[in-house]
């Protein structure tokens, strides 16, 4: 999880849906490497630059994008910023577009 991240929160989703969450203030980059590349997981984001990032690292890295409902973000600048990121994301070869 990012350090601002609701904790309960993404507790609710984790049950939900099944997923597991992991805190650390370190740069998610560093933390992949040291978690989760050895087991290499399947790669799930909403979208964010750590998308980028990681394929940089690893070009055999695919991830999956489940997009954030943009009507449902308060600040119209954020949302444009995400609909512009998704945009990107649908062109990529290696993101799977889950919606």
């Amino acid at each position: 999880m990012h350090p601002a991240d609701d904790d309960k929160y993404l507790a609710v989703l984790a049950e939900r849906l099944g997923f597991t969450t992991r805190r650390s203030e370190w740069p998610v980059e560093l933390v992949f490497e040291q978690l989760c590349m050895p087991h290499r997981p399947e790669v799930w984001s909403f979208g964010t630059t750590v998308t980028d990032v990681l394929q940089a690292f690893h070009p055999d890295l695919d991830f999956s994008v489940q997009p954030l409902a943009l009507d449902g973000i308060r600040s119209s600048t954020i949302a444009a910023a995400f609909a512009q990121i998704y945009e990107h994301y649908r062109q990529a070869s290696r993101v799977h577009w889950l919606a």
